[in-house]
């Protein structure tokens, strides 16, 4: 994400709390996944994920979805999908992505279908604590604002910013945005009145990153480009239209929309995938570009 580095000069900070927010279907869980898959690389890097939404096994198979640019979940029938899961090189390939060298794990997935507050601050501890987690994301963290009044959200983001301080750890949640009047579907841009919650929420965090996307177009191209903006970057005081980024399905892939229209770029993403024979699984339901 070109733009994104340059305007946060080259990543997300310790000791940090950041949301990424967006409409229901805008690309969030896409974009946060590859983020996450980034993330696992560095040897210094320990994620955690809380998982509001998918189950910790989903979860998983979204993550090995995206490492070797094959939409699993697109795979309807289920010998197919479990034949495929078996191959070999894929499981090569998740062995690699989810242990280190030594054995140890790169991704720790807890999932939550209570959402108590309670649980929710026991499980990010867990992470952080006994796992030695130092990058947590919270997806969705407005799950949880939803059931809080305005002074619980208050007390909650307090709590936030005091264990991001007191471990130094990064907190990245990920935000869906009030429905309002705003044509989301068309691409409209949210703001931080959006964001789902008191305005807590948004002067907690240091940085705020929004993605839009028009899903209606007929156009392939505009349809499967997000726009990034941000409304506050505090540590560099970037704001404004940050970054453009397209998803290619036939990869399973984000690259930079600059650096595809010039041909750029692509080859590399596309490049570790030729050992998977990926087009030997395809998905009647992806568009053609």
């Amino acid at each position: 994400y070109k733009g994104l580095n340059d305007a946060t000069r080259g990543g997300l900070p310790m000791g940090r709390y950041v949301i990424i927010a967006g409409s229901s279907s805008c690309g969030k869980t896409t974009h946060i996944n590859t983020m996450i898959k980034f993330w696992m690389k560095y040897p210094d890097v320990k994620v955690g994920v809380l998982s509001l939404e998918l189950t910790k096994g989903q979860y998983f198979i979204e993550m090995l979805s995206r490492e070797i640019g094959v939409k699993i979940d697109d795979i309807t029938d289920n010998e197919t999908r479990h034949n495929y899961l078996n191959r070999e090189d894929v499981i090569d390939v998740g062995n690699k992505l989810f242990y280190n060298d030594d054995g140890t794990h790169t991704l720790f997935v807890v999932d939550d279908r209570d959402s108590k507050i309670s649980t929710i601050q026991a499980l990010m501890e867990d992470l952080v604590i006994k796992q030695g987690c130092n990058l947590i994301v919270a997806d969705p963290i407005s799950d949880l604002m939803q059931q809080l009044d305005n002074q619980q959200q208050v007390v909650l983001n307090s709590w936030i910013k005091s264990f991001i301080k007191k471990h130094n750890i990064l907190l990245v949640g990920i935000s869906h945005v009030k429905k309002g009047d705003k044509k989301y579907d068309e691409g409209d841009i949210p703001n931080e009145g959006d964001l789902i919650g008191s305005y807590a929420n948004a002067s907690s965090a240091a940085a705020i990153f929004f993605c839009s996307r028009n899903k209606m177009t007929d156009n392939m191209m505009v349809k499967n480009t997000t726009l990034w903006t941000s409304p506050k970057v505090r540590w560099t005081g970037r704001t404004g239209t940050l970054d453009k980024t397209l998803y290619v399905p036939e990869s399973h892939s984000l690259v930079n929309l600059d650096d595809y229209l010039s041909g750029g770029g692509v080859g590399q993403q596309l490049g570790a995938n030729e050992s998977l024979d990926s087009d030997r699984i395809t998905s009647e339901n992806e568009p053609d570009f």
